[in-house]
């Protein structure tokens, strides 16, 4: 008895001594992927007051999924500018600590710096991510990786560093719900009118996580050279291979990596993206990757099919509008993505089937009454079918983005 009764006043004197903590809704927040990390010190927050905040950029990279803001169930978002709410505050008064004091001097992020003149809201690049978070109140490394870096390509004198592959922002007192706000096009140094897109619930450890394709045969990691690129050439896109003028982050322009067993493999400079002259293939975009806006565009096609007053209800209709109604204004979280995906396929299916078979009557038609006008919902059909194909393509990528392998690019910090 007298056994049960200690362990009884342990188990109080434990989550008594607990509580404060928990009270205090601490959180972590992980980034991974090819992030520059930039301290505004004169955000304004919805309250008008002028914070320090950390903007995190991203670039568009090829064979790069769109980043996921997950506590859990969570959800990928799409390129633009976006702003991490406590507790439903966009910039809430926080730490004015940087990312080199507290217990954060270890950090091994990559130095860089900017054109004059540059500052982030004013020279946005439409296809990339910018990501407003409250100042930590420390950070540390989440990740670290060998490499060389070098003024002139394939000459790497600076020898072996380890720089930061991740990094883990630390806040004392967080928040019990974390939002992701879109900000919008901002007129000043501030994210006017912020819109939640989702939320996830402070389970302690935010990840704010990039992905990149699976390939075993990259034994080169030709991608981390690609992020590597990308990124130098974000803040400053004067050609590396200039000898005049110079890029401002010349002397950091280029990297190599190790191998497994540390070695540098000199057959990896041939199909090397950085490579100004390679001799095989690159890993090359396929072009701009334009953001898309799920919920309008799934509203859209809805609409669209609404309006054919024929044979909508054999498109799949009340299950889109089911699927619209349902995300309430915000993103598809991970357990609705394969479901919406399914039902485009479907309807497109649907959409094209209809479009063949009005295409066949009217085709008959015209041949024995030449003056047949063109059947109006052809047209109507087509577009429908062009939409859907974009919001599949979307959120097929959105769903690569839950799998893959983690970037390992060097993160950057400005100066």
């Amino acid at each position: 008895m007298k056994s049960h009764l200690s362990c009884a006043l342990c188990l109080v004197v434990v989550l008594c001594s607990a509580a404060p903590m928990l009270a205090q809704n601490s959180l972590d927040i992980s980034l991974e992927g090819p992030w520059i990390y930039y301290q505004d010190p004169s955000f304004l927050n919805s309250a008008g007051k002028s914070v320090p905040v950390l903007i995190a950029m991203a670039p568009a990279v090829a064979h790069h999924h769109d980043p996921t803001f997950s506590t859990g169930e969570g959800f990928p978002f799409s390129a633009g500018l976006w702003c991490v709410g406590f507790d439903s505050k966009c910039g809430p008064n926080s730490s004015s600590n940087t990312l080199t004091s507290g217990t954060s001097p270890g950090l091994q992020l990559v130095p860089v710096r900017s054109l004059p003149g540059w500052h982030w809201y004013s020279n946005r690049d439409p296809n990339a991510w910018y990501v407003i978070l409250p100042m930590p109140d420390s950070a540390t490394n989440d990740g670290l990786n060998n490499m060389k870096l070098g003024t002139t390509y394939a000459t790497y004198l600076n020898g072996e560093v380890q720089h930061t592959i991740g990094l883990r922002l630390h806040y004392t007192s967080g928040a019990t719900r974390l939002d992701l706000y879109s900000c919008g096009a901002p007129t000043g140094d501030n994210c006017p009118n912020p819109r939640s897109r989702g939320w996830q619930a402070n389970s302690g450890t935010l990840r704010i996580t990039i992905k990149y394709d699976e390939d075993p045969t990259d034994h080169c990691d030709q991608h981390v050279r690609e992020a590597y690129n990308k990124t130098i050439l974000f803040l400053d896109p004067t050609d590396l291979a200039l000898s005049v003028p110079h890029n401002v982050n010349q002397d950091k322009a280029y990297v190599d990596l190790p191998q497994d067993d540390g070695s540098y493999d000199a057959s990896c400079y041939l199909c090397d993206p950085q490579n100004p002259t390679p001799t095989c293939f690159q890993l090359t975009m396929s072009g701009p990757r334009r953001p898309v806006e799920v919920n309008q565009a799934l509203r859209q096609i809805v609409d669209d099919l609404r309006n054919l007053h024929r044979d909508n209800d054999q498109l799949y209709l009340a299950e889109l509008s089911k699927e619209e109604e349902s995300l309430h204004g915000n993103l598809p979280t991970f357990s609705q993505l394969p479901g919406m995906e399914q039902l485009l396929n479907l309807s497109t299916n649907a959409v094209h089937s209809l479009f063949l078979k009005l295409s066949v009557n009217n085709e008959a038609g015209a041949k024995t009454k030449p003056a047949l006008q063109a059947n109006p919902l052809l047209p109507k059909l087509h577009d429908i079918e062009a939409e859907e194909q974009v919001l599949r393509d979307y959120l097929s990528r959105a769903r690569s983005g839950t799998s893959g392998k983690d970037c390992r690019a060097a993160q950057m910090q400005m100066q």
